[in-house]
Parts: C-alpha cells; sequence; structure tokens
C-alpha cells in the first residue's frame, strides 16, 4: 500500500517536473514564432568594421531589391558602423545623409547616388527620389 502511493507521488511529481520543464520551453517558442511572424522583414542588425561605403550602400541596397549605382564623385572612404535592429531604409538613409550623398530612382529599381550640391540636384532633378524605387 505504501510503495502503491509512492509510485503515484514520485509519477505525480515527475509530471510536475516535466510540465515545469516543458512549458517554458514551448513558451520560448511560441515567442520566438511570433517575434519572427511580426517583426518588419526590413530589419536588421549591423555590425561593419573597415568596410568600404559603396559596398556597403550596394550591399544593403541588394538587400532592398535595389540595383546600386554611383556617380564618379562619389568618395569610397572606410567606414565602421554598428546598428541593432535598424531598417535596411533607415541605414541607407543615414549612410546618404553622413556622407552628403543623395540617391535618385533612374528606372525601375535601379538607383544612382551622387554627392549632394547644388549642381548635382540640378543635373539629377528629374528623377524620383530613390524610395520610390521601393514601390516597383
Amino acid at each position: 500500500m505504501i510503495n502503491r502511493q509512492f509510485c503515484r507521488i514520485r509519477n505525480i511529481g515527475l509530471f510536475l517536473f516535466l510540465a515545469l520543464v516543458c512549458l517554458p520551453v514551448v513558451g520560448n517558442a511560441q515567442t520566438a514564432s511570433t517575434r519572427s511572424s511580426d517583426a518588419d522583414e526590413t530589419v536588421a542588425n549591423y555590425n561593419f568594421k573597415k568596410a568600404r561605403l559603396r559596398n556597403v550602400l550596394s550591399t544593403i541596397g541588394r538587400v532592398l531589391k535595389l540595383e546600386v549605382t554611383f556617380d564618379a564623385a562619389v568618395e569610397n572612404p572606410e567606414i565602421n558602423f554598428e546598428r541593432e535592429r535598424a531598417s535596411h531604409k533607415t541605414v541607407f538613409n543615414f549612410f546618404l545623409e553622413s556622407h552628403k550623398l543623395q540617391a535618385r530612382a533612374v528606372e525601375g529599381r535601379k538607383i544612382i547616388v551622387f554627392p549632394d550640391t547644388e549642381e548635382n540636384r540640378e543635373r539629377f532633378a528629374s528623377y524620383k527620389n530613390w524610395v520610390t524605387a521601393l514601390e516597383q
């Protein structure tokens, strides 16, 4: 009789132990899948060390499914950059602004990056802002 009660208590204890261990794992799996389905697909972590500006813009452009070309006057400095959970569009804009560049949609998903000067603004005035290429 005592042996049978001990087995029941042991089985109940084992069940509770497994429930306590497995439920948090299931909860984490659901949280992770919810996060990935709710997350904006254009959000990523960035970590560039000794990268060239043109390579960085081209890479982000590829992720955005853009063909990025550069005016010959665009410099190609080495950059270091780290940011967590930023959208590709935001980071692309950050590099344009911080390096005094602009981008325009040439046709379809092709864009051109050029130095932000009065002369170039007039030269590329007939083209729309590069963000319109994302809508193509």
